[in-house]
């Protein structure tokens, strides 16, 4: 099955695979057995393109992040992101890499590999076009696509990278070992100094929180703050393994990964929407992951609050409009009882929500609402449907 856990699986692998590749600008990448990370600096690989196009006859736009393949064998370059139709602005996560045709194949993240589409084409890096054929699960839906880089309504970002890795038995071969890495957007060369200053802090804070934010405003620093402790962490974990003690097979159940970056899933006409994902793994039968959703008026230049969205008391009228995303989302008739795959027959709002221009996204991380398996629920509901409960200053900006 190609769930959101597969998409979380995908993305902690593209995370590992960039620990020593550069993005657009990169920290020296450190190997195990080091806990230090050095300043940032510049490097050639573009790493977020905003794209827009059509499939077709249909308008479309891609945020697609890219990760340049490493420098042995078995690396690939890998994608991931989302893209929207135009008409509806429901982001549809992505993940692929390049095969070895030289082709760029990107899968749509559904509940079925028999049902996911997928993008298939060439992707000029240089000029920033894609070109190629979009093809429905089934294959027998086939449109033309072209997509081209544009950010005539949209910000401009590059991406910053620190990584670090400790053994947790120094200088011995396979050693289990605990690594940390953060994955960051700043605006681009450019964007107005303003702006930019405000993207540059409400990055920084959705990323490490407001608390170390305001001690640590710089990332790199942040960052080292957040390496010793999580360090300390796993030794403290890991103080009663014996190195004697360790089979040839047993690292792996010993080494600890924590992993952060920044998504973007919507950014345009002023609106950005930014998805703040962890993934770690402590030891188990598989890691843990989730998203924290959060728009911004860049206008205004503020985060966007459900009180800004909606009127007193939306909770409990919004609920059948819940419902129903759940059960286009699952293939649910109406007559079957929403715990055939929640854990429970109803379903709330969320505080964890993002915007496009034409609907909210609720998003629910695994075990939240579902089991695992299920993975990280994200709910698209359109204005349209909910105009009764949206504040009016809000409902004239956004619901034509």
């Amino acid at each position: 099955m190609k769930t959101y856990y597969s998409f979380a699986l995908a993305l902690a692998a593209i995370l590992m695979l960039v620990a020593c590749q550069p993005t657009d600008n990169k920290s020296t990448a450190t190997s195990p057995g080091s806990a230090e990370t050095a300043a940032s600096k510049p490097a050639n690989a573009p790493a977020y393109r905003h794209l827009k196009g059509q499939v077709g006859t249909l308008a479309v736009v891609m945020d697609l992040a890219y990760r340049p393949a490493g420098d042995d064998e078995f690396s690939t370059d890998m994608y991931h992101g989302s893209y929207y139709y135009s008409s509806k602005e429901n982001p549809i996560d992505l993940y692929g890499s390049v095969d070895s045709t030289g082709q760029l194949v990107l899968y749509e993240v559904t509940l079925n590999d028999d049902t996911s589409p997928t993008f298939t084409g060439s992707f000029d890096q240089e000029q920033g076009v894609f070109k190629g054929e979009w093809s429905s699960g089934d294959g027998k839906k086939k449109m033309p696509v072209e997509l081209h880089e544009n950010y005539d309504d949209a910000v401009r970002f590059t991406t910053y990278e620190l990584e670090a890795s400790q053994d947790l038995f120094e200088g011995k071969e396979n050693s289990p070992y605990a690594t940390i890495s953060k994955i960051w957007l700043q605006p681009a060369a450019g964007t107005d100094a303003t702006l930019a200053s405000f993207l540059k802090k409400i990055i920084h804070q959705g990323l490490v929180g407001d608390s170390l934010a305001t001690l640590y405003p710089i990332q790199e620093k942040a960052f080292e703050e957040l390496s010793k402790d999580y360090f300390a962490s796993y030794r403290t974990d890991m103080g009663d393994v014996k190195e004697e003690e360790l089979g040839p097979d047993d690292s792996f159940m010993f080494t600890y990964e924590q992993n952060a970056s920044v998504e973007v899933l919507y950014n345009q006409n002023q609106l950005l929407t930014l998805g703040y994902w962890d993934y770690w793994y402590t030891g188990g039968a598989h890691g843990n992951y989730g998203t924290w959703l959060a728009s911004y008026d860049l206008a205004a230049q503020k985060e966007i609050t459900l009180q800004d969205v909606f009127l007193p008391g939306y909770e409990a009228k919004i609920t059948p409009a819940l419902e129903k995303a759940v059960r286009s989302r699952f293939g649910i008739s109406a007559k079957e009882p929403l715990s055939s795959v929640l854990f429970e027959d109803a379903i709330a709002a969320t505080e964890n929500f993002g915007l496009t221009g034409k609907g909210v996204i609720f998003n629910y991380p695994p075990y939240e609402i579902a089991a695992y398996a299920a993975g990280e629920i994200r709910l698209f509901v359109p204005y349209s449907e909910i105009k009764n409960l949206l504040q009016p200053a809000f409902a004239a900006k956004y619901v034509k």
